[in-house]
């Protein structure tokens, strides 16, 4: 298996690869537009099956590509599977309309179960945002294409417990293969690779993913990635700040908190009190006054089943609703002193004085509104926001 891997990645490089970088070399245009993770990958993902392999590119969409790029790749093997692509994307699909064919090249499928559907309309996902193909209720996927077969900036959803599985595939090649009994124990395994494979090679230097220039739907787009990823099964809240922390994302940041300018996990040491560990807020986001707000994201689900405790005019909110608003007090303790702030303004430019706090946690369904305005007003200088006020504040903007 590692010398027929080796062979193709070298042919692969050799003769398609190369040739893209060539062209890109020769056409710096090209660069700004062009999918780096095709020549940059973080990982490529090999899939052996019956009688096709695969091979995934994996990798940011936007950044500097460079020569001599080291990849790194991954084998699965499916030999034994009888549907190879539904193996890849790892999602049943049991509807009772048709199987999607794959055919040659699909750009764009958004494939989901009707219970994924449900979710995404739910959850305010905008599908006219989305220059996609919709394939619904459908019951599964299968290789339909005889010759060499591509899938490219497409998406699958189903459910998964009470949130989704999102599977999305940003390049995938897909080849037929022969197989050949060597002997008892090796068999011989071919890849047929295109036959046009340097004409190809100069088509594909001048791909780019579809993506609207229209601002409001580009954002659009965005806004419904964040949604998928809340959603999405075994989310964390390290996903969720590393998806936000992304320029192209601040906007969601901005225009959910009114600011201008988003600074992310900065460590910020106490000054005076050496011992004390420093501080790392998910978001300092500047307004327009000048001065910067603490926003603190934590998972969309409560581990305990109430974000309310108590009866009969004595509620509060739960224990861990408690703990979330005291790590956030920490932070106040931090900027109460002017060592700090003056620190936190000459390391990293940030002007933070009496910051209001926000912490973002939870579903609209899980605070009673009145009740939960009642207890809120009990906390000093913290605000809750559940993420659907999240994306109903950054739809009720871009509507605008």
């Amino acid at each position: 298996m590692d010398e027929i891997i080796t062979e193709l990645m070298s042919t692969l490089r050799d003769k398609y690869l190369s040739q893209i970088w060539f062209a890109l070399e020769h056409n710096k245009e090209l660069k700004r537009s062009f999918p780096a993770f095709l020549l940059n990958p973080d990982n490529i993902c090999i899939y052996l099956g019956k009688n096709h392999l695969a091979i995934e590119y994996v990798g940011p969409y936007k950044k500097e590509i460079v020569d001599g790029w080291e990849i790194n790749f991954t084998i699965n093997d499916y030999s034994e599977s009888e549907n190879l692509i539904e193996e890849i994307v790892g999602l049943k699909f049991n509807g009772t309309g048709i199987p999607v064919p794959i055919i040659d090249e699909m750009d764009d499928l958004f494939v989901a179960t009707d219970e994924a559907t449900t979710i995404l309309v739910d959850n305010n996902w905008n599908f006219l945002a989305q220059e996609m193909m919709f394939c619904l209720n459908t019951n599964g996927l299968i290789l339909a294409g005889e010759k060499q077969m591509r899938i490219r900036n497409s998406y699958f959803y189903a459910k998964s417990g009470d949130g989704l599985k999102v599977r999305n595939i940003q390049w995938m090649d897909i080849f037929p293969i022969s197989r050949k009994d060597v002997d008892e124990d090796h068999e011989e395994i071919g890849v047929h690779l295109w036959s046009n494979i340097t004409s190809l090679a100069l088509r594909d230097s001048r791909y780019t993913i579809p993506e609207k220039f229209d601002f409001q739907f580009d954002k659009l787009t965005i806004l419904n990635r964040f949604i998928e990823l809340f959603n999405s099964e075994n989310v964390s809240e390290t996903d969720i700040t590393r998806f936000l922390s992304q320029p192209e994302h601040h906007f969601i940041l901005n225009m959910a908190f009114f600011g201008q300018y988003v600074s992310d996990e900065i460590e910020c040491a106490w000054v005076g009190e050496p011992d004390r560990s420093a501080i790392r807020p998910d978001f300092l986001i500047t307004a327009s006054n000048g001065f910067a707000d603490i926003v603190e994201f934590k998972l969309p689900d409560l581990k305990s089943n109430s974000a309310v405790v108590g009866r009969n005019n004595r509620e509060t909110f739960s224990a861990e609703l408690h703990s979330y608003i005291a790590q956030t007090r920490v932070y106040s303790e931090y900027f109460n002193d002017p060592r700090n702030r003056e620190f936190v303004k000459n390391t990293f430019g940030i002007q933070v004085y009496l910051p209001r706090r926000f912490l973002v946690v939870g579903r609209r369904l899980m605070f009673p509104p009145e009740l939960w305005r009642a207890i809120e007003n009990d906390y000093s200088n913290i605000t809750i926001r559940t993420y659907d006020d999240i994306v109903a504040t950054v739809m009720g903007f871009l509507a605008r």
